[in-house]
């Protein structure tokens, strides 16, 4: 997608804002099992057009269950645990499953949030509707646009980053790598069913008496136990 500076947005006041959210996330909250292809890229300007680096995969969803699969990282959520396995970096990391929290619809906590926006703004592109939240912050993420589909999916969601120059002896230099990242979401399908054995870990390694396994395949990949409820 392709984004430029001189797009036209509408400003909104953050009521307005917090009810629209409201319903496109209670819509979203149907989803209770789905799967979708993802790709990150980064770029070195706000605007720049040639992509610097960019990372693909594929998620898997089924409550509170993940799969997913990006280039080199392969993570693994089941009720038991989180496990990242890297094959680049060549590590194994296990940590507790990350809880869900219920969808929460209360409009006073959405506009609590919008609050933290010197501005909020709103646009429709065809057939997606589009947000555009203006932090007030200067530092780290600036900026934030997330463009929904009219099935009320995510399409894609941009992060912007504030780009500071500074003097190294003689030369300026931007302390930001890539101060914009866009987060594109293909070919979402709902899913009926899913096949829960996708979520088993046991190929990897094994728990039991309270000790990890690691299997041969992955014996020389460093391991880490992350969990607070060991």
């Amino acid at each position: 997608m392709a984004f430029k500076p001189n797009e036209e947005w509408k400003e909104l006041d953050t009521d307005t804002v917090a009810k629209e959210l409201i319903a496109i996330n209670k819509e979203v909250a149907k989803n209770k099992a789905y799967r979708f292809n993802v790709s990150y890229k980064s770029f070195k300007g706000h605007f720049e057009s040639k992509v610097y680096d960019e990372q693909t995969g594929t998620v898997i969803k089924s409550d509170e269950y993940t799969y997913s699969k990006i280039n080199g990282a392969l993570t693994i959520q089941n009720k038991n645990f989180r496990i990242i396995v890297d094959s680049l970096k060549q590590f194994i990391k296990v940590s507790d499953p990350l809880q869900g929290s219920e969808p929460n619809f209360n409009i006073d906590d959405y506009i609590k949030s919008l609050n933290a926006c010197k501005k909020v703004k709103r646009k429709e592109i065809g057939d997606m509707v589009a947000f555009r939240f203006e932090l007030k912050t200067i530092r780290g993420i600036v900026t934030q646009e997330i463009y929904f589909k009219n099935d009320f999916i995510a399409k894609t969601v941009v992060y912007y980053a504030n780009e500071h120059n500074v003097r190294e002896n003689n030369a300026i230099k931007t302390q930001v790598v890539y101060p914009r990242m866009e987060i594109d979401i293909r070919n979402f399908e709902k899913l009926n069913d899913v096949n829960k054995e996708i979520f088993k870990a046991d190929n990897i390694l094994i728990f039991e008496k309270d000790k990890f396994t690691i299997k041969e395949k992955y014996k020389s990949y460093k391991f880490f136990d992350g969990r607070f409820k060991k």
